[in-house]
């Protein structure tokens, strides 16, 4: 690390592909969420480690890592569901939601990230009806168990695979990059402000 040079971490790895995810700010371990439950990179010397043995999605998910209440939001499968599982890293606990009431459109693939100024997750998530394509803007409580869908918060075009969204600190945003298909890279910038 000193060289500032990359290198590979000894020992085999869990392979992310196509699965998610998300780096714990607050234990500063990597946690990889797969078909066969949760997988984290922590320790020293760093090595991964097998911790949940039983998984709830397939593959084309998504992960944030939710500050506030120190757990990791999983959402999208490539079933296309509207199912949210949390995993709580002190209790080691990886569960199905039961999330009552509105829930956002079936997706996969979905990019999201942990707002802290909301204290929620931001989801993004398609909605292909006949010719008309665009992306809808969600947030997801996870100590209410519960969606708020954004309104005027669309995207004229429906999220593909690979598109990324960040929390920028420095100017209070999320940011979404996009591209590919043909199409040239772009970063669009959403300000959400927590309800008075």
């Amino acid at each position: 690390m000193e060289k500032g040079e990359w290198a590979a971490l000894p020992g085999d790895g869990a392979n992310c592909f196509p699965y998610c995810a998300a780096y714990d700010t607050d234990r500063r371990v990597v946690v990889a969420v797969r078909p066969d439950g949760i997988h984290e990179l922590g320790g020293e010397p760093r090595a991964w480690e097998h911790v949940v043995k039983k998984g709830h999605f397939g593959w084309h998910t998504n992960c944030a890592y939710d500050a506030k209440h120190t757990a990791v939001v999983v959402f999208g499968s490539n079933e296309n569901r509207d199912d949210v599982a949390a995993y709580f890293p002190r209790t080691g606990e990886y569960k199905l939601m039961p999330t009552a009431g509105t829930r956002p459109p079936r997706d996969q693939h979905n990019p999201m990230e942990f707002h802290p100024d909301l204290g929620k997750t931001v989801l993004l998530v398609r909605r292909v009806e006949g010719e008309k394509k665009g992306t809808e803007t969600w947030l997801y409580d996870l100590g209410a168990d519960s969606w708020e869908r954004v309104k005027g918060a669309e995207l004229p075009f429906a999220c593909g695979m690979n598109y990324n969204l960040e929390f920028d600190p420095l100017h209070r945003v999320m940011l979404l990059v996009t591209g590919g298909d043909g199409t040239p890279t772009r970063v669009w910038a959403l300000r959400l402000k927590p309800a008075k």
